[in-house]
Order: structure tokens, then sequence, then C-alpha cells
């Protein structure tokens, strides 16, 4: 048992469903919560739509004199925490919470607090500007957040890092579990979507319709034009397996290994060339002691954009004849597709190894020559999953392969 990780507790709030269940179930049916944005306007843009959450009620978890200093994506960690934790039935008491941690991976963080903070600082000056603001313009307000609603004393640490940013969170959060530096971590990633996000993005010429015809979100299919951007938040109960067995914890999986690589891309460009994708697959099968023939389907990076082709290319690399044989999907069109959706990822392999059901890709209906693999088109498929790869490049020249696995007591 020393070094194993598992995975004890899960908790997500998403555009396709506010806790891992229900958006779970939306990946298995097939049932997408992009819709046309209603919280600001799009009329400028070629993009209308886009992943927002609904119907969330942070006021009936935290007290709304907390709230108060609290941005959206403080709230959402901390409630998807608080469902993770139940979930896991971890108990947090004076007594241990400095052996438990809080580990967020973000890849903006609060930019609509930033914004009206600064914004409020330069139309009205230092003087009229709220102060209340500015503590919680900082990138790791969410996890530090999370630490004070929660009481957990132990590590607490963000990550930044692009479309890595959730899965490399967990990594470290799975590290220092490993090294006993704490008995259980909450793990995880979170991002908003908000005007002057969108409003980047579509200056940067990112999301759907790239080619002005229909927006639509669709990985692998030859239509392929862009993106739809989402926000939401997985987050995940990392434990010793000694101290999940000694609890009596339920235990959805085990993260098993990883592997990372960079490369030399534009800073805001994904690498044409797969290599170092490929190999951030093969040291992720090195370090968990798995091989090719092992895993029973990936969690692909793939959202609709030159990357699909390279990351087929990628996996062609390492799986060779086998490739063609892996279920592959992208789960990206569920929720759209934003930085710190990793946490959903894992929870999305999470459930498939309980239920054995692969997710499907949605909106696949034009197979494209240069992405010639099985995409598990449209309909989930029955499948025995024990082994899951789970792929994240991101532009700039970060990748990170994890693989998560069925528990096995022995």
């Amino acid at each position: 048992m020393k070094g194993r990780v598992v995975i004890t507790g899960i908790g997500a709030i998403t555009p396709a469903g506010n806790d891992a269940e229900a958006f779970y179930k939306a990946c298995i049916e097939g049932k997408s919560g992009i819709k046309p944005i209603t919280a600001f306007d799009t009329t400028s843009y070629p993009s209308k739509l886009g992943g927002m959450i609904e119907n969330f009620s942070p006021e009936k978890f935290i007290d709304p004199m907390k709230m108060r200093r609290m941005d959206k994506v403080s709230q959402l960690a901390i409630v998807s925490a608080m469902q993770a934790i139940k979930d896991s039935n971890l108990q947090i008491i004076p007594e241990n919470s400095e052996r438990l941690g809080i580990v967020i991976g973000t890849g903006y963080g609060g930019t609509a607090t930033t914004e009206e903070f600064f914004v409020g600082l330069l139309k009205n000056g230092p003087n009229a500007t709220n102060p209340m603001l500015f503590p919680i313009t900082v990138p790791n307000t969410a996890a530090s957040q999370v630490s004070f609603e929660l009481k957990i004393k132990g590590p607490n640490s963000t990550f930044i890092q692009k479309e890595i940013s959730a899965e490399a969170a967990i990594c470290y959060a799975a590290r220092l579990v490993m090294d006993n530096r704490a008995d259980a971590i909450i793990a995880g990633g979170v991002d908003e979507l908000n005007s002057i996000l969108f409003h980047a993005y579509c200056i940067l010429g990112v999301p759907s319709p790239r080619d002005k015809k229909e927006e639509i979100f669709c990985p692998f299919d030859k239509r392929r034009n862009g993106l739809i951007v989402g926000e939401g938040t997985g987050i995940l109960v990392l434990e010793r397996l000694d101290h999940a067995i000694e609890r009596g914890a339920k235990i959805y999986g085990e993260i098993a290994g990883w592997g990372m690589t960079g490369a030399n891309s534009d800073i805001s460009g994904y690498d044409e060339n797969p290599d170092m994708m490929t190999e951030a697959m093969r040291l992720s099968l090195k370090s968990s002691g798995v091989t090719v023939y092992d895993i029973d389907y990936i969690n692909a990076c793939a959202n609709a954009t030159k990357l699909d082709i390279v990351e087929t290319k990628a996996i062609k690399g390492l799986f060779d004849k086998k490739a063609k044989k892996i279920p592959i999907s992208s789960t990206k069109p569920v929720t759209g597709d934003f930085k710190g959706m990793g946490g959903l990822r894992i929870i999305t392999a999470l459930l498939s190894i309980r239920d054995n059901i692969i997710p499907p890709t949605i909106n696949y209906s034009m197979p494209d020559a240069e992405c010639d693999l099985d995409y598990v088109p449209n309909t989930a498929r029955k499948a025995k999953v024990d082994t899951v790869l789970i792929n994240t490049f991101s532009n700039g020249g970060s990748n990170l392969s994890m693989v998560v696995r069925r528990y096995n007591p022995s």
C-alpha cells in the first residue's frame, strides 16, 4: 500500500449538471450544456454559444456575508470541494486539519473581479475603489478560500499552466500524498466564463466558427472549426490508500502514474510535431507500470482545432497497430472547453471505470482522413474499462498524460 494514491470523493459543477453524477449522466447521454450566451452581450462577436453554469446557488452552502468577499471561481471551488468531501465521508476536525491539504489548478482565476477592481481604479482613482476586491484579484484566491471555509491547514498550492493547470495540480497533490506529507488532499480545477475572457478568446480567433460557417463543437470531425468556451469545476479527494482503508472509505479508482513533457511550440499555438505528446503518454504508462495493451479507453484532449490531428498522430506513435482498436473520445463538447477542466475529465474516467461505459464524442458526423481512429461517435459504448489514459496538451508546449485505473487491493 505504500505510495498508492486513491480517489475517494468527487464533486462537480458544470453547464451540464451541478454535481458529478449529473455531469457524468450528460456525458453518457450526449447532452451538451452549451447554449446561446445570455449572461453578457455577444452581438459584436461571430461566436454566440458558451457552456455557462445555470441554477448555481452558493448561498445554500456558504454564509452570504462571507460570499461578499468571494469571487465566482472561489464559490465554485468551495461548493464542489464540499460535494467531494461529503461524497468521501472525510471528516475535517482540528486533530487532522494539518494532515489535509488543498491544491487547485486554474487558467485565469477570478478575472471578472480583477477587471472590476482595476477598471474602478483607473476610472475613479484609489480613493474611490472598493478595497475589498483587491485581496481576491490574485489567482490563488480559490485555494485559499477553500482552506479558510473548510478549515484545512495542510499544504496549500495553486497551479496556473494553461490547459494542464488542473492535471498538474492533481499530480502534485498525488505526490504530496505519496510522500506522506498529507493523508488526503482536495485537488482539482476551476475556471469561469465572463465577458472579458470571451472577448479575449474571440479577438484571438479561438472559438467556433473560425470559418464563418456553423458554430459547432465537433472534435475529430472534418467540419471542426474551433472550440466553444465553457466554465466549471471538478474536485477530487485524493487519499493515501492505507488511510482510506483504515477509515472504510469507498474507492473510485487509483492514480497510477503520469508523464509530463514540454515542446518548442509557439506560446499561443499547439506543437505540430507529435513526438513530445507521444513521449508524455509513454512516460505515463512507464510510471504506472502498464503497457499499451492495458489501456481500455483514452479520454482525449481534442478540441476541434488542429490539435485533433496532432493528438491522433501522437497516439499512433505510441500505440502503433493497437491505436485503431482503442476507444477514444473527447467529452469537452458537453461543457465547453476551459483551462481548469482536468478534474472533470478524471471524474469521467473514474465513473467510466465504475460503470464500464465509455462516453461518446458528440457532434461527430463527418469523418476526416487525418483523424482515422475509433472516436466512439455520438453514442456511449458498453465495454470493460479498467485502465484509462487521460491526455492534456496545452498550447505553448506543455504536455501531461495520466493513467487512472480500477482499484485493485493486491
